[in-house]
């Protein structure tokens, strides 16, 4: 169970119009715009669509479907020599796909995240690319019930830090399905690796 306290929504819907303030009634055409604008707690709600950008996720900020759909949810890269998302610490990403990118979602260093209910699939390089992070536990990075597919390198490719992988399915990309790099803390359970070019799990 990860506590992930909220202070306030911003929308954001593709075919917005006319005054964007982050309201409902008055969403951001874009996820880049309600980004700059969400402050740490905050909650970015997105309206279906296929938004072709490359985002960031603040600390302390979530994004997450209206509608609860991932697949409804398109974060589409703009730029594929840059990650579709990238997200800082204390951040979560639900209930949306991830396509394209250098890789699909890049977790930065000695960052919790959490990535809920997420399709990742089609990066140039790794579906989620995890950087070095201290091992204890306010640092960890949650894969809980993903689909990662169709990734030109590992579906999950990890540095050294601690991992939870839970309800996650990993196949069809070109490298190995989940590689750990040395000295990591790993916990996976209810998940499968399989049909990639090169191991299932790969832990060094």
């Amino acid at each position: 169970v990860v506590a992930f306290g909220k202070s306030g929504v911003v929308y954001v819907n593709e075919d917005a119009k006319g005054k964007e303030d982050g309201s409902s009634a008055n969403p951001y055409k874009t996820i880049s715009k309600a980004l700059k604008k969400a402050k740490k707690g905050d909650e970015v709600r997105v309206r279906n669509g296929t938004y072709t950008e490359n985002i960031t996720i603040p600390n302390g900020v979530e994004v997450v479907s209206v509608s609860g759909n991932r697949e409804k949810v398109i974060i589409k890269a703009d730029k594929n020599d840059q990650p579709a998302v990238t997200m800082k610490d204390n951040t979560r990403l639900t209930r949306v796909t991830v396509k394209g990118g250098r890789h699909g979602v890049r977790v930065e260093g000695d960052a919790k995240a959490t990535i809920y209910n997420v399709i990742i699939k089609d990066s140039k390089r790794d579906g989620i690319h995890a950087d070095k992070a201290r091992l204890e536990k306010s640092k960890q990075l949650v894969i809980d019930k993903v689909q990662i597919h169709d990734n030109d390198l590992s579906g999950i490719y990890s540095e050294k830090r601690r991992i939870s992988i839970t309800k996650t399915d990993v196949w069809n990309n070109k490298l190995d399905g989940i590689d750990i790099e040395a000295g990591s803390n790993i916990w996976m359970e209810d998940s499968k690796s399989n049909a990639n070019g090169g191991s299932g799990l790969n832990v060094t």
